[in-house]
C-alpha cells in the first residue's frame, strides 16, 4: 500500500508499518519494541521535516524497491540476503535522512 500511497504522509504510515510487521514477525521482542518506537517518533514534527526534505520520488522508488527485495528475501526464507538488504535500506535512509 506504501506504493499507491499519495502523499508522503500515507506512505510514511505504511512504510512504518512494514518495518513494524517485519519485527514483529520475526519473534524478536527488542526488536519489534524498537521499531514500535520508531513508528511513534514517525508521528513527531521533527521526522516529517526530515523526510519532506529527504524523499524525492527517486528515493521513495529506491526504497519501494528495498521493502520489495526484503520481503522476497524473508519469503524464501534467505536470511543473508534479507540481512544484506535491511541492512543497506537502513544505512540509505540514514543517509538521506541525516547526511550519515
Amino acid at each position: 500500500r506504501a506504493e499507491a500511497a499519495t502523499t508522503l504522509e500515507e506512505f510514511e504510515y505504511w512504510d512504518g508499518l512494514l518495518h513494524e510487521v517485519i519485527a514483529t514477525a520475526a519473534r524478536n521482542s527488542f526488536v519489534a519494541s524498537v521499531f514500535r518506537l520508531m513508528n511513534e517518533v514517525r508521528s513527531h514534527a521533527e521526522w516529517g521535516a526530515l523526510k519532506r526534505r529527504s524523499v524525492t520520488p527517486e528515493r521513495r522508488l529506491q526504497y519501494q524497491a528495498e521493502h520489495r527485495a526484503l520481503v522476497r528475501a524473508i519469503r524464501e526464507r534467505d536470511t543473508a540476503q534479507a540481512r544484506t538488504v535491511s541492512t543497506e535500506h537502513l544505512l540509505r535512509v540514514r543517509r538521506n535522512m541525516l547526511n550519515f
